[in-house]
């Protein structure tokens, strides 16, 4: 049997995320759903529409380094489970000061990571929601 020891790798360490910064995603996040996602994505409930859920609010919240975009749906179909549930769909990951990873919530319950490397700015980020198929929200 081999002799297994711990090793300090500061690779693995995450950096916090600032005040400063916090409150900046705050603002940018804030504004990227009124003025994108909300108006886009979210309609007034249809009581007649029993075939689909319906996307009824779109919100983000943060957590450690993490933002997360959820949308709020409503379902009254008879062999609904829940009448109302939340799905993610979105997630950027704090790595250093200024860059993000973006990941997609997938069908099978695992965050898939887009963005590689050093990670994109938050600006960059949001393009990419609002650019590829992954993050359309139904």
């Amino acid at each position: 049997m081999k002799n297994k020891i711990w090793i300090y790798n500061p690779h693995k360490q995450k950096k916090a995320i600032s005040d400063d910064m916090r409150l900046r995603v705050q603002l940018v996040c804030d504004q990227f759903l009124e003025e994108y996602l909300r108006p886009r994505f979210v309609r007034p409930f249809n009581t007649k529409n029993k075939k689909e859920p319906q996307c009824i609010n779109i919100h983000w919240k943060q957590r450690g380094n993490f933002v997360h975009f959820k949308t709020t749906y409503k379902d009254i179909r008879r062999n609904a489970v829940r009448e109302e549930y939340e799905y993610p769909f979105a997630r950027l990951e704090y790595t250093n000061e200024d860059l993000f990873h973006l990941a997609y919530f997938r069908h099978t319950g695992e965050w898939w990571t887009i963005t590689h490397g050093r990670g994109n700015s938050l600006p960059e980020c949001l393009d990419l929601i609002r650019e590829l198929p992954h993050f359309a929200v139904l």
